[in-house]
């Protein structure tokens, strides 16, 4: 297994470990944990809209990690601001790639793995 494959099945088994009772995580359920954290929200119930903006919190939090993001501040919320610095692949698996690779910088970035 080479090092971006162990990195990724440590983040899983984080996951796992803490939230999913075992079970290896979606992406969405990744991506909306990573939302929560970067939102500094306590635990509640989130609506749809929510989540949907919790996710989408988590996804540029991760592309802050590369080139393709970049976090501008706040709004008056408190809800993370960032600007699209340029298109992701139409390519699905070049996408999960990409995702993955921010995903792994951001968990060495915030001490989450070693």
């Amino acid at each position: 297994m080479n090092a971006p494959d162990k990195d990724w099945e440590k983040i899983m088994e984080f996951f796992r470990r803490r939230f999913n009772a075992g079970e290896t995580p979606t992406l969405d359920t990744v991506l909306f944990l990573i939302g929560v954290r970067e939102r500094q929200q306590p635990p509640r119930r989130f609506s749809k809209d929510e989540k949907i903006n919790l996710m989408h919190v988590g996804l540029c939090s991760l592309l802050s990690f590369t080139d393709y993001c970049r976090r501008t501040g706040s709004d008056p919320e408190g809800w993370p601001l960032f600007s699209q610095e340029k298109s992701l692949p139409q390519d699905d698996r070049e996408r999960e790639k990409i995702i993955r690779e921010a995903l792994i910088r951001y968990f060495r970035q915030n001490g989450l793995i070693d």
